[in-house]
């Protein structure tokens, strides 16, 4: 079962998609009705049914839900960088340096 796992409420907020939502389409890939499940969640459902490691199952909704939550603009560009080159970034220096911006602009 997929919630002895993660919660609704943790699918949820990896996926962007709203409780109810995730809900649903939890019923329905338990009752087999495959057909009625987008094909991302249905993969979500299958690592976790299959015994993925939490890693495994975080950083394939990072990949497939994330960038999709802000759209096709230039926030979805940006996360879409950071996201890929995670591992090149420093993460606490770019948030600092955001802050201080987001601060500055606060104050026009």
């Amino acid at each position: 079962m997929i919630t002895e796992t993660f919660s609704v409420t943790q699918l949820s907020r990896l996926t962007g998609k709203s409780r109810p939502t995730v809900y649903k389409y939890i019923s329905d890939y338990e009752s087999g009705n495959i057909a009625e499940v987008p094909k991302d969640f249905r993969e979500v459902f299958r690592l976790i049914s299959e015994g993925a490691n939490r890693s495994e199952v975080y950083a394939y909704c990072e990949e497939n839900f994330l960038a999709t939550q802000f759209g096709n603009g230039e926030l979805a560009e940006i996360v879409g960088l950071i996201t890929n080159n995670k591992d090149k970034i420093n993460l606490q220096q770019l948030k600092e340096y955001l802050v201080k911006e987001i601060k500055k602009w606060r104050k026009q």
